[in-house]
């Protein structure tokens, strides 16, 4: 899931939860469940970024590292 994905969803589940408090206990329902599930794609999507990011300043470390060790100008620069 993406955070686009997680917002939408976390809007329209507060949306149905708004409404279902009012006219329909399964709606209600159903909307708390769409709305919590929003927050978790949104959640997932932070923590799958933070993950690329730590591998990216990772993989440039050792790509400087390995320029620097064996002279290769290219990789000091990627």
């Amino acid at each position: 899931m993406s955070k686009v994905t997680g917002y939408k969803d976390k809007v329209i589940g507060a949306s149905k939860e708004a409404v279902g408090s009012i006219a329909s206990e399964r709606l209600r329902t159903e909307g708390e469940a769409q709305r919590f599930q929003g927050h978790t794609a949104i959640d997932q999507a932070k923590v799958q970024n933070r993950a690329q990011a730590i591998g990216d300043k990772i993989s440039g470390a050792f790509k400087e590292g390995t320029g620097t060790l064996t002279g290769d100008a290219s990789l000091r620069q990627e």
